[in-house]
């Protein structure tokens, strides 16, 4: 398949994504993929200072605001910075922003973005974040897939970032490419939580809690259709095996360089994700690690108990297919990438 093509197919599986994005090799969190783009343009704030933050350039823009490059003038780091617009904020786009930094607040982990402060500053709302540069996944993924050595060293701290979630009683409920930023580091980040689905240790306030029957209320799709688990899908409650379906199919699609569930339509990618199974990945690629195939196609069962429980289970299960056809060497890599959250 051309990259053209390719990209075409990759534009279809992110249907869901609304967000304008100036700059392909650098991408930020936007978190506007389920905002409407602005009905007229909206004032840059390049160049204005804001609080202790001096607004660089301008990232992203859509209905909810805008994401821009910021310097840190307190503590001279660049930033990424969330900034709502009035009218959103009015409408409890400021909640909405709260639900989505307590979802990150509660988790501690290097392979999830890091977000640095919630504040208000020269009346502007803002969300301030650590600054990714680099590229999402679904931009790196080649046609054939990744090799085995490149699929476990991006698996691993994508499944590991995803265990903290669940550990930390979080579930994302948007796993995805676009949802996954692989820095010029080498470092990958699992962002965006703002569809995230918090447990009651996190989501304590009542106006917090609000936040997921607004939504529901106002018509959101709580997900990206063509990675969302059947009981997504069907508006069944979630929990973490729902999020183990959607990794599933992100792995599915880095170990192969196709979706599990094609389909040129809508109706179609749905009907196979509710009741066609994928085809194993032995026969979709050769030469694949052994045992990648079971661990996707438990990741991808049509019920939830007959799934991994939690995306921690998924890291053990590719840790341990690593360790099996690996040297002594390449374990000691292996414990190496764990310790430090590097793919």
């Amino acid at each position: 398949m051309s990259p053209p093509a390719a990209d075409g197919r990759r534009r279809r599986f992110e249907a869901g994504e609304r967000a304008i994005i100036r700059d392909v090799t650098t991408e930020v969190h936007l978190g506007l993929s389920r905002a409407r783009p602005p009905r007229r343009a909206t004032a840059d704030l390049s160049g204005r200072i804001l609080g202790p933050y001096r607004i660089v350039e301008r990232l992203g823009a859509g209905g909810m605001g805008q994401v821009y490059r910021a310097e840190d003038l307190a503590l001279g780091r660049q930033v990424a910075i969330k900034v709502l617009s009035p009218k959103v904020a009015s409408r409890g786009g400021w909640q909405r922003l709260l639900y989505e930094a307590r979802a990150l607040a509660a988790i501690d982990h290097p392979n999830v973005v890091t977000l640095y402060a919630v504040e208000r500053a020269a009346g502007r709302r803002l969300m301030v974040m650590e600054l990714v540069r680099g590229r999402h996944l679904g931009r790196l993924i080649p046609d054939g897939g990744f090799d085995g050595e490149r699929f476990l060293q991006l698996a691993l701290p994508l499944a590991a970032a995803l265990g903290a979630a669940h550990a930390a009683g979080i579930v994302h409920r948007d796993v995805k490419p676009a949802n996954v930023m692989v820095g010029d580091d080498g470092r990958l980040k699992l962002i965006d939580f703002g569809l995230a689905k918090l447990g009651p240790a996190v989501e304590s306030p009542d106006e917090l809690r609000s936040v997921r029957y607004a939504l529901r209320r106002q018509g959101h799709v709580l997900g990206t259709y063509p990675y969302m688990s059947p009981e997504q899908l069907r508006g069944e409650p979630t929990d973490p095996r729902s999020d183990v379906f959607s990794l599933g199919t992100v792995l599915y699609e880095m170990a192969s360089g196709r979706h599990p569930f094609p389909g040129d339509e809508q109706a179609a990618v749905v009907a196979a994700i509710l009741g066609h199974p994928p085809r194993p990945l032995a026969a979709v690629k050769a030469g694949l690690p052994a045992g990648l195939g079971r661990i996707v196609g438990r990741c991808l069962e049509k019920e939830p108990p007959a799934r991994y429980a939690n995306a921690g289970q998924v890291q053990v299960a590719l840790a341990g297919l690593a360790a099996r056809r690996s040297p002594a060497g390449r374990r000691r890599w292996l414990r190496r990438s764990l310790a430090r959250g590097v793919g």
